[in-house]
């Protein structure tokens, strides 16, 4: 382990969290939590809560991510819905495999510890649940049935794979209380229809303020994110509203989202076989270019693009990022790109390009640049995963995709004669598709709508869960307002239902780093080095995390 715990304290919360999180533990790079998993039984649960206890009493006074760290393993200890060992099943596995291959002991007794996490769950199946709560364990189940036959395909041990049938037994048994009628792929044409008829829809009154403080340290209350992401959406508004009437006008059809989507797949006419290569290929022109004019990378940076595999194309309707090994010397992640076109793939080559934007440079640099400590130092537990870590690296990626359009503004209007070889490279890639001035419409066309569809995500979680709004009826009200297409709107909200106060960490911390950098680089910031340390600052709470930043770049306002 590369970074070590700075004082007593900081190493007995780590164990606690490699207690509560001995699955992320081992995805971290501790080797010796490999196979377990915390089984959350009713007295192993309150003896946690109790060191816990103890543990806050000692942490000094001032020490936000101290006590928002123990806070997050409370509430995760607390946060108790039927779909959470299903969804905790389907992340850690294929990270597993993605880890170290189909290690067939290890794979062994993770199932054999989901078989256990799964028993522990079976008391919810006796309280009623909402529609929607039982297609997301419906789903998540299916999935895990999904992986474990591909386990039998690709590991013949005969106790791995008595493990494995013993893991899918439970699960059959596990969602059957909670069987909604038709439901088989979760996909849209399935669950929409469903949920219109649905007299139960979600909510989480109670929990939701909750998640927001302690899972991702918000610094708003729930009516605060709400509004907050209206205004900005308002805001925005002219500014999708003119490029989508210069692309509508340049493909000669009516002035909408909708139209302008059917005229860019049109155009392209993207196979779905061809996706991961392409990206492949564009990331290659693109990362010189990102790595000197946007934001600074490790030296030792592995990131892997593969497609997302079957178990996995609900958790990622477009697209995905896995870090792994944080705390070793050899990080690595696993960037998934989802190609069935029943979900949301890239359809046109401006999405592939904000795909590699938003996952890399946001989510993978972020990660790899931490894990190295390349500016920053972050402490140890700013490194290991808790939901803490959300608002930081989803903020951030959503912000670099609003500054990759000051980039490729940049590159556009540079002199052919000043232009580098690696710059004329890039352009050379993106003017194979036509005229550069309209491939820059279509991806800003692209970085605007997705910024709506994040501010939609952050008013979704807030109606959805304070009982305001239906899932449904957010969906209309959202496809109204806009035109975007309910499919997109539906995909691009639901499995994010499954986590309440998950989807405003885009926008929210987004646009307050937004905020922060426009105010340092009016005062001297350089760009690239502003978003370099960003990048290296680890996975602190939010208050922290920005507490840090304007030490550092604001105080000649002070």
């Amino acid at each position: 382990m590369l970074v070590q715990p700075a004082n007593k304290l900081e190493q007995e919360v780590f164990e606690v969290w490699k207690q509560v999180n001995p699955d992320a533990g081992y995805l971290n790079g501790l080797n010796e939590l490999a196979g377990k998993v915390f089984v959350p039984g009713e007295e192993s649960v309150k003896k946690v809560l109790q060191r816990i206890r103890e543990l806050k009493v000692q942490v000094a006074e001032g020490d936000r991510m101290t006590i928002k760290f123990l806070n997050d393993l409370d509430l995760t200890l607390q946060f108790a819905e039927p779909h959470v060992p299903a969804l905790q099943a389907l992340t850690t596995i294929p990270a597993y495999i993605a880890k170290e291959g189909f290690n067939a002991r290890h794979l062994a007794e993770l199932s054999n510890s989901f078989t256990g996490f799964f028993e522990a769950f079976r008391p919810l199946s006796k309280r009623e649940w909402s529609t929607e709560m039982k297609i997301f364990t419906t789903v998540e189940c299916n999935g895990v049935l999904e992986l474990v036959k591909m386990l039998k395909k690709n590991v013949r041990d005969p106790r791995a794979r008595k493990s494995f049938n013993a893991l899918a037994s439970e699960v059959l048994s596990y969602k059957k209380p909670f069987k909604v009628a038709g439901v088989k792929k979760g996909d849209f044409e399935e669950v929409f229809p469903i949920l219109k008829k649905s007299r139960n829809p979600l909510s989480r009154p109670k929990i939701y303020p909750w998640c927001l403080k302690d899972f991702y340290d918000f610094l708003e209350i729930a009516e605060e994110v709400e509004r907050k992401a209206l205004s900005w959406m308002r805001e925005e508004k002219p500014l999708l509203d003119a490029v989508v009437s210069k692309l509508a006008k340049a493909y000669r059809v009516k002035p909408t989202v909708g139209n302008v989507d059917a005229a860019m797949k049109k155009k392209y006419k993207l196979k779905p076989s061809k996706i991961v290569k392409l990206t492949l290929e564009l990331r290659k022109k693109a990362q010189p270019v990102f790595e000197r004019l946007l934001v600074r990378v490790a030296p030792k940076y592995d990131c892997r693009i593969v497609p997302v595999p079957d178990y996995l194309k609900f958790y990622f309707p477009s697209a995905g990022m896995m870090p792994l090994d944080i705390l070793t010397d050899k990080p690595f992640s696993v960037f998934f790109v989802n190609t069935d076109p029943k979900f949301n793939p890239p359809t046109t080559i401006p999405d592939i390009l904000d795909l590699i934007v938003h996952e890399e440079y946001g989510h993978a640099v972020n990660f790899h640049n931490s894990a190295q400590q390349f500016v920053a130092k972050p402490s140890l537990l700013e490194l290991v995963s808790t939901h803490l870590s959300t608002p930081i690296t989803e903020g951030m990626a959503f912000h670099w995709e609003l500054l990759s359009l000051r980039v490729l503004d940049t590159l556009a209007r540079k002199p052919e004669s000043e232009l580098s070889a690696y710059e004329k490279a890039f352009l050379a890639a993106l003017r194979k598709y036509g005229p550069l001035d309209t491939f820059l419409l279509e991806y800003e066309f692209l970085v605007r709508k997705w910024r709506f569809v994040r501010f939609f995500r952050a008013i979704c979680d807030v109606r959805v869960n304070t009982g305001a709004q239906s899932l449904v009826q957010f969906v209309e009200w959202a496809h109204k307002e806009t035109g975007i297409d309910r499919k997109i709107i539906f995909q691009q909200n639901v499995h994010f239902q499954e986590m309440p106060g998950y989807a405003p960490c885009y926008s929210v911390f987004g646009q307050s780093l937004r905020q922060i950098q426009d105010r340092a680089l009016s005062l001297g910031a350089d760009f690239v080095e502003f978003n370099s340390y960003v990048s290296s600052l680890g996975f602190p709470c939010r208050g922290v995390f920005e507490s840090r930043l304007k030490r550092r770049y604001l105080e000649k306002e002070e």
